[in-house]
């Protein structure tokens, strides 16, 4: 059976993938790009705090007005960063094993200097004017000269450098080696290894008294402080701290150290006696300490996503403020009497007035990118950002591609569904149990739905129904809810000691398909999409649960293990397991190319993207990608796959080949992609970066302006269409049946011999599923299907 189409010319961009995406949209705003800050200097010269950490940007924020002045593209991770104020030059060690030199004045780079392999620490000594980076993988120090910027030497060590500190007396540079619980010595004048000095387990920090002429060190993994003579170099004496010590600051005043320990204190030594004096209790993981001597208060970030405050004349806490989650740096402006803390989870900087230690600003950094979603009826795209543990949709147009808006999320989680008829978004609380509907005709939020559970687990959109099928992570329910109205309809309790954990909805038998994590055999659970009632119960490869997809082409589906490795295939006309395919690598996405009828399989350990392609059991093909895989996704405009690796990877669907990459840390934002197919545009999040990518893809050979043909002509496998799809009378060959179906295999319309009027289906991508008998005493079917693309 072929058809014959009325077609229009189609209007796409017809840019090819190139180096670089056609577009950076960067969230929440143009100077952001930084997620995971964690590290902080701020240059007394100028008035700027510097801050480093997972993106490959540096985020600069100003002192007087507490709002972000500059993004400093710098290319890779920011391990860690200091400041010669004197110079206002910033200096920060990247992942890429660069140091490079910021100038404070402009703002720019002004100096990248090669180091050693992964730099993690960097220190400048204003005395000698040297920089010294730590490399911890190629186990050596590279020596900057800070008047020239220029790499003068690398000191090979036994172990790599964590920790700097320097006595301006003697010209000696101390360095913390963990993995050999020694601190080297080095020379400031000749560049090179003097003596090791054998310390305790895990040396992380260190301390230089110069008053004592001591070098305290704190050994992370032995619950020990190591107190070292400079003179002799040795260790005189050592300290047993409350826990495992990771931080230290010092008190002039009352000459006494406070060491963050961290189980759930900070010990204070005296250092004149080196002596335990208290342990001051400041809740769970102590991560760093600050001492302010201008309001003469100590500063402890912790786990708790809290700053406490210390009184150091009483060794007693005084205020605990509540600070974005997860910080884990401090930083302190003496002039202004601020501190700064950077919150690697929560993706923002707090600043603190510490004359009255009050938070007196938040400043965003960046934010987590988890899902993107793209609207054809309103032609918006919706990308979930979160901070900490809050969270907004950012609201983009899928013209100009400029944000619109964000929507306050309050039971924020990643989990996300799409119900293209009510043209609603659904989100899975992260620690709540709730869903939040999202109207996108109004970019409201239309209901907050409770459900019942310790917190949402996964969701997934019946589109024909109009249900919300939500699990829960703990409690083994399925709740099923009205999207028309946002109510509860019906609470599906499975047998423990399973838990439900991926669904795939089936639009072809109207079923719902529940992977049980726990069940002993390992099951998949089929759920009456109408009646809400278990009508299978279907035995499969054993496993954790995965992704989960549905070929509606071969109404099969396929159920990843993301633990064991393991691809299986069930038979939904019989709801039967056919068998498994070993995915080495731990599958965590897949994704269908219609035009070939193949599975693309990501992995999350492996260096393949596997393919699956052909009638039952698959041929299998492999392309080598050599980076963990998040999410996988099929453009059937173009017919290329997009993985989303650490960087993200174009493939050609069709030679099972990489055709392009582009640079992004996109590895942990699943899923990771939404396609516009009104513009051809495919959005890719780069996580790391708190940027949308948005690319402009090349249209398969197949669509292009195809205007006089007319009926009894045979289509392309793929066509475009506006108005009007028209099927054909052919005399040998009658169509049965015919139904036009959407890219998620959903009916959309019945099809009959001739006009079709399509003009009130959304544009995008559809599938026209044929079924043919031949005029013959042995009336063979065959069934043909066809890609068809609607315009506007």
């Amino acid at each position: 059976m072929r058809t014959a189409c009325a077609l229009l010319a189609l209007g796409f961009c017809l840019s090819a993938v190139g180096g670089q995406p056609e577009k950076v949209v960067y969230l929440p705003d143009s100077l952001s790009g930084l997620a995971g800050p964690s590290c902080l200097a701020f240059d007394r010269s100028n008035g700027l705090l510097y801050v480093g950490g997972d993106g490959p940007n540096v985020i600069v924020i100003s002192e007087s007005t507490h709002e972000k002045v500059a993004r400093i593209d710098v290319g890779s991770r920011v391990n860690a960063i200091c400041c010669d104020a004197a110079a206002s030059k910033i200096y920060a060690a990247l992942a890429s094993d660069t140091v490079i030199v910021i100038d404070g004045a402009s703002n720019t780079i002004s100096a990248r200097l090669p180091a050693g392999n992964e730099p993690v620490a960097i220190f400048h000594d204003s005395v000698v004017g040297k920089v010294y980076c730590g490399n911890s993988l190629s186990g050596n120090v590279t020596v900057i000269d800070a008047v020239r910027d220029s790499v003068v030497a690398a000191i090979p060590l036994t172990d790599g450098p964590v920790a700097f500190c320097y006595d301006s007396t003697s010209a000696k540079v101390y360095c913390a080696l963990p993995d050999r619980g020694k601190v080297a010595v080095l020379d400031g004048y000749a560049d090179t290894l003097l003596r090791t000095i054998s310390v305790s387990t895990e040396p992380t920090a260190l301390f230089f008294h110069p008053q004592q002429n001591r070098v305290y060190c704190a050994n992370r993994g032995s619950r020990r402080v190591s107190v070292i003579s400079v003179p002799t170099d040795s260790v005189i004496t050592t300290v047993t701290t409350a826990s495992y010590p990771r931080a230290l600051a010092y008190d002039p005043s009352r000459d006494r150290l406070y060491v963050a320990c961290e189980s759930r204190e900070v010990t204070v030594l005296d250092c004149t006696a080196d002596t335990v004096l208290a342990h001051v209790s400041v809740d769970y993981k102590p991560w760093d300490v600050l001492y302010s001597g201008t309001s003469d208060r100590v500063y402890c970030a912790n786990y708790r996503n809290q700053l406490v405050v210390i009184d150091p004349a009483a060794d007693t806490v005084v205020k605990a403020l509540t600070v974005p989650s997860r910080p884990c740096a401090l930083a302190l402006n003496a002039d202004y009497n601020e501190v700064y803390c950077a919150g690697a989870i929560g993706n923002a900087i707090t600043i603190v007035d510490a004359s009255q230690d009050t938070v007196a600003a938040t400043v965003a950094t960046g934010c987590n990118l988890d899902f993107a979603v793209f609207s054809e009826k309103s032609g918006k795209l919706y990308v979930g950002c979160r901070f900490g543990a809050n969270g907004r949709l950012a609201v983009i147009d899928g013209t100009s591609n400029v944000v619109q808006r964000f929507i306050d999320v309050a039971g924020y989680g990643r989990n996300v569904c799409y119900d293209s008829g009510l043209d609603k978004i659904y989100i899975g609380g992260g620690g709540d149990s709730i869903l939040t509907a999202i109207d996108c005709a109004g970019d409201t939020v239309a209901a907050v739905v409770t459900v019942p559970g310790t917190y949402t687990g996964s969701t997934c959109i019946n589109p024909d129904d109009h249900k919300v099928y939500s699990t829960t992570g703990q409690g083994g329910t399925l709740t099923i809810v009205d999207a028309v109205t946002d109510t509860v309809t019906t609470t599906i309790q499975f047998p423990a000691p399973n838990g439900p954990r991926c669904m795939c909805y089936n639009p072809a038998n109207n079923l719902l398909y529940v992977h049980m994590e726990w069940s002993d055999p390992c099951a998949v659970y089929a759920i009456d999409g109408c009646g809400d009632t278990t009508v299978a119960v279907i035995e499969i490869q054993a496993g954790s649960g995965g992704p989960m997809l549905i070929n509606p082409l071969e109404n099969i589906l396929y159920d990843a293990d993301e633990m064991n490795g393991y691809v299986s295939w069930i038979d939904c006309k019989r709801n039967q397991y056919l068998g498994a395919m070993y995915a080495a690598g731990q599958p965590t996405g897949m994704c269908l190319d219609t035009l070939d009828n193949r599975i693309f399989v990501a992995t999350l350990q492996g260096p393949y993207v596997w393919v699956f392609g052909g009638p039952l059991p698959p041929t299998v093909d492999s392309i080598l990608i050599e980076q963990m895989m998040g999410d996988i996704f099929y453009n059937p405009l173009s017919n290329r796959v997009y993985c989303a690796a650490w960087n993200i990877y174009a493939i050609d669907a069709a030679t099972k080949s990489v055709i392009d990459s582009f640079q992004a840390q996109t590895f942990s934002g699943r899923p990771a992609f939404a396609l516009n197919p009104t513009t051809n545009r495919v959005y890719a999040l780069d996580n790391g970066s708190s940027r949308l990518l948005v690319i402009a893809d090349t249209l398969l050979a197949g669509l292009q302006d195809a205007r006089g043909l007319r009926n009894g002509r045979a289509c392309s496998p793929q066509t475009v269409v506006r108005n009007v799809l028209l099927l054909p009378e052919v005399a040998s060959r009658r169509p049965q049946a015919a139904s036009l179906l959407d890219i998620s295999g959903r009916k959309v319309m019945e099809l009959h011999p001739g006009a079709n009027d399509i003009r009130r289906l959304a544009p995008g991508v559809y599938f026209c599923r044929l079924t043919a008998g031949f005029a013959s005493s042995r009336g063979a079917q065959v069934r043909a299907v066809r890609k068809v693309v609607i315009t506007k």
